[in-house]
């Protein structure tokens, strides 16, 4: 499509995308995103910053937030991307936004390039309703950050799938996996259930939900 950026276009296949959503409260920082694997890796959903060298998560800090959490402004050295991030579709922060172990997805409703600042879909409020100053974040779900190795984006109105293979190609033998379970398998109140030998993969969550079951197992699965 773009440089090393694949693109694959998903329309008549029959599949369900995902889509990221608010979170609900308190400990359920959650989404129901269609994530893409390759190899049985995760790759990583177009963001900015992007994630070091080292894996570790980068932040942005807001330089001044809402008592009401209806946005915040960011830092001015970036204000050259603001007009990108306007003509995002679907543009959406991942945040700490009152305490530091507290985090949720909100959806970004407007960007303004003069006051550099990120409103916030009162749909998708953050947790606490607040946003503070210096409060740690990034931006996610942004086909113009879309930029280093192991990135995707997924365009769910048109149905496209834009993707940046490490090492900038794909190999025939290579194994690209779009999913969008949460949990794999789950199991509840049953019995004489036996799972043996299986490799349960590409859940969001928990790979496995198995509740109150008896006379039932689970052997040498991974």
């Amino acid at each position: 499509w773009k440089g090393s950026i694949l693109q694959a276009n998903l329309t008549g296949l029959g599949i369900q995308l995902g889509e990221l959503t608010g979170t609900p409260g308190l400990g359920q920082c959650e989404n129901r995103k269609s994530d893409l694997y390759l190899n049985s890796a995760k790759m990583t959903l177009a963001r900015y910053p992007n994630v070091g060298a080292d894996g570790l998560w980068q932040f942005l800090l807001a330089e001044e937030g809402t008592s009401a959490g209806t946005g915040l402004t960011f830092p001015a050295n970036l204000s050259a991307k603001a007009g990108n991030w306007s003509a995002e579709k679907d543009l959406w922060l991942h945040g700490y936004w009152k305490y530091d172990w507290a985090d949720g997805y909100v959806r970004v409703a407007g960007v303004n390039a003069t006051s550099r600042s990120l409103s916030i879909d009162p749909k998708t409020p953050p947790v606490y309703n607040v946003v503070m100053k210096n409060a740690r974040f990034y931006l996610v779900n942004a086909l113009s950050e879309l930029d280093t190795d192991g990135e995707y984006y997924l365009d769910r109105t048109q149905e496209v799938l834009y993707f940046q293979p490490p090492g900038g190609k794909l190999a025939e033998s290579d194994s690209v996996v779009l999913s969008n379970l949460t949990t794999v398998i789950s199991a509840s109140g049953g019995a004489g259930v036996h799972l043996e030998g299986l490799r349960v993969q590409f859940g969001s969550g928990t790979n496995v939900e198995w509740q109150n079951m008896t006379d039932s197992s689970i052997v040498g699965c991974q």
